[in-house]
């Protein structure tokens, strides 16, 4: 909505506006897959019934939880939060926070300084759970350990497409665990949106891209055990949404608000996936969606071609969604997701 209106009186915002998705979209996949690997962590543990004698911690369990001290009761609360509380809800940037920026903002200024503190507020989020995060996974007795299997969910909202899979067996070449390809294929497209900006060259676009489907197909191969597995997921919403908002940007003028539809179609699939478990090959996974939008500014069809594929994309993962929802409705069947949106590092 701010950028519909602030492109109506002459400021085109889109760029922001899809950058603005693009991290919002990875941080909430970030509350997906961290807890996910959690529970994949706790799920092999022996659970005795409540009513069996001694059923506190015994046997099932492993020693670093066992030789866990008792956490300290925690001090009863009393009069108002403290600023340490009011700091840590600043710091992770949740909804209502974010909404009162909007609103101030919107309200005070324009849409660009809006979307310019609405990545900056989500930025500085973005660093701090990941390094609570990361910190809890890789310590000492940490309750996300490593696992001796792959979990299917992380592994669905990964979306490879035909091309990294094809291409996956060359991660057995490479000894290094997902995370860390899927950084380094992160950290090029960074290099090369911050030397090339809005105006790269046909080389730079062709060469970036193919040195992110390279190295996220040999990630694919790697098999995701590592106690920072969770991270895999995140990254390539990083890199996928974050390109094509870069494509957009380089696709010249007028191309901005078809690309911000394309965000959404495929942001809208990555959402749909988590919460009604769902996958589809028939997107053509993000590495596929990456190289046709990279084709299309290459070939100069934009933004017609953004257009063309955004609706294709709609069609194909609003669709089966609407469908099943009618279907559930019919049946008055419910499936609750446990959401941890926004969870404070």
């Amino acid at each position: 909505g701010l950028a519909v209106g602030a492109s109506r009186h002459g400021v085109d915002p889109w760029v922001l506006a899809g950058a603005a998705l693009a991290l919002q979209t990875t941080r909430h996949a970030i509350d997906f897959t961290y807890p996910a690997a959690q529970r994949q962590a706790v799920r092999p543990l022996v659970r005795p019934p409540l009513e069996q004698p001694g059923d506190g911690l015994g046997s099932g369990l492993p020693g670093w939880l066992l030789d866990a001290p008792a956490p300290a009761p925690a001090p009863p609360a009393a009069g108002r939060p403290g600023a340490g509380v009011w700091a840590r809800k600043v710091v992770t940037f949740p909804i209502g926070e974010r909404f009162a920026v909007i609103s101030l903002t919107a309200a005070l200024t324009d849409a660009r300084v809006t979307f310019v503190v609405l990545l900056c507020g989500g930025t500085l989020a973005l660093a701090a759970g990941l390094a609570g995060r990361i910190v809890r996974s890789v310590r000492t007795r940490a309750t996300l350990a490593a696992s001796d299997t792959e979990d299917p969910r992380l592994l669905a909202v990964c979306d490879h497409g035909l091309l990294v899979r094809a291409l996956a067996p060359i991660g057995r070449a490479v000894p290094a665990p997902p995370w860390a390809l899927l950084g380094a294929a992160a950290a090029i497209l960074a290099v090369t949106i911050a030397a090339t900006g809005a105006t790269p060259p046909d080389g730079a676009v062709a060469a970036a891209t193919a040195a992110v489907v390279v190295l996220g197909a040999a990630a694919a191969g790697r098999p995701q055990t590592d106690r920072l597995r969770w991270l895999a997921p995140p990254l390539l919403r990083a890199i996928e949404l974050g390109g094509l908002a870069w494509l957009g940007a380089a696709g010249g003028a007028g191309t901005g608000p078809a690309a911000y539809a394309l965000l959404c179609a495929v942001a809208f699939h990555h959402y749909d996936g988590i919460y009604r478990r769902s996958a589809t090959v028939a997107g053509a996974g993000w590495d596929g969606r990456l190289v046709v939008a990279a084709a299309l500014v290459i070939v100069g069809a934009t933004p017609a071609g953004f257009w063309a594929l955004a609706g294709v994309l709609c069609a194909l993962f609003g669709g089966p969604a609407v469908r099943s929802w009618v279907v559930a409705d019919r049946a008055g069947r419910t499936d609750p997701y446990d959401e941890q949106e926004d969870e404070q590092a």
